[in-house]
């Protein structure tokens, strides 16, 4: 069955193994031109190889994952923190841009 998007939430809030990471490779590899792809994380973008354990797996992933990607920051308190009215909660903000190439920074959608 082909997805037309997938929704993957939180990339990175546990580490890949070596498996995990292939896999990962492989459904973005696959999905490459193919289907929308959503991913959310609480890394920043350059943090992401260092999650895949293999550079140039992350490199070629990424790459794929990236090329005519649009880049969604928010930053800001976390939604659930602003919720429970903290005083340090501040007003998020979002800023979104179109990837220029395989050289794009921030979060990606």
């Amino acid at each position: 069955m082909r997805l037309p998007v997938l929704v993957l939430d939180d990339f990175g809030l546990k580490p890949l193994r070596n498996t995990d990471a292939e896999v990962f490779y492989d459904v973005i590899a696959g999905r490459y031109e193919s289907g929308a792809t959503i991913i959310t994380s609480n890394h920043a973008l350059d943090e992401w190889p260092m999650l895949f354990g293999d550079p140039l797996l992350a490199s070629s992933g990424l790459d794929r994952l990236f090329h005519n990607a649009y880049v969604i920051t928010i930053t800001g308190a976390s939604f659930r923190a602003r919720n429970r009215n903290l005083a340090s909660a501040a007003e998020p903000s979002t800023k979104v841009s179109k990837t220029a190439g395989s050289g794009a920074k921030g979060v990606i959608a």
